[in-house]
């Protein structure tokens, strides 16, 4: 069912910070493959530092920037992160039971990255400046859910998403879950959804059980770059334990407009 979309490995990936020539050609390739559900790139090489998340060296932030260019153009929120382009998330005592990125304990659910918005980002590119072998990101690609009529039906009918604790004001949107223009956009994220119609709240419990049965897992070690359509695709981490001593799992993440 699924393929790894051009895993990139073992060759030169940047010259001076400079994204190569054939990983720009990919990444394009990528963008132009409108179904295309992930692409997954190995072989940065970041050197986190031993402890902390402080980084002396930016080259997973360039790069970072890099993609969202070529892609389309960094996404961000007021009412998040404070801001930032780029979001450092790694585990943090006092989100161990919140839904969120910088919980490690529980399994992060499936979802769209801020599925509540007007214009939710196409892309979400994660970089792994430090891994955990215990972390997997689980990719599914919804378009595959086995949908009949009547489910497509209740995809076009309203329903309320509202933002995560991770935004400092509540915000919410009122639309279908399944946006259909020239390209299938999905909105997907169980947990923050409100629905007056039962049917719908069963048929977003049977995706989100699809989703764990079938899907693509991948560990993210340091020096990978996993680029999502988030459009097309949900997403979740199942859960690991940290310690708490500066030497936790380490992601970068960049949302993209198209």
């Amino acid at each position: 069912m699924y393929k790894f979309v051009l895993k990139l490995q073992d060759e030169k990936l940047t010259n001076a910070g400079v994204l190569s020539a054939n990983v720009k050609d990919k990444i394009s390739e990528f963008k132009n493959q409108k179904d295309a559900p992930y692409l997954l790139i190995s072989g940065f090489d970041f050197k986190p530092p031993q402890s902390g998340y402080s980084k002396a060296n930016k080259l997973s932030e360039d790069i970072l920037y890099q993609i969202a260019d070529l892609l389309g153009k960094p996404h961000s929120n007021q009412h998040h992160q404070n801001k930032n382009i780029i979001h450092d998330l790694y585990p943090k005592k006092s989100d161990t039971t919140k839904q969120l990125g910088t919980n490690a304990e529980d399994f992060l659910f499936w979802h769209t990255e801020n599925a509540h918005e007007i214009e939710p980002p196409k892309y979400v590119a994660l970089a792994c400046i430090r891994g955990d072998a215990a972390a997997d990101t689980l990719i599914a690609n919804i378009s595959d859910f086995p949908f009949d009529k009547l489910d497509s039906k209740r995809l076009s009918q309203e329903v309320t998403i509202s933002s995560d604790e991770s935004f400092v004001e509540y915000s919410s949107h009122t639309s279908p879950t399944l946006l259909q223009n020239e390209c299938p956009v999905y909105r997907f994220d169980p947990l923050y959804t409100k629905s007056s119609d039962h049917e719908t709240d069963e048929l977003l419990k049977r995706m989100s059980k699809y989703f764990s049965e079938n899907n693509v897992r991948i560990n993210l070690e340091s020096g990978d770059i996993v680029i999502i359509n988030n459009h097309i695709c949900c997403h979740s981490r199942t859960e690991f334990t940290p310690q708490y001593k500066g030497q936790d799992r380490w992601i970068q993440r960049i949302m993209i407009s198209s």
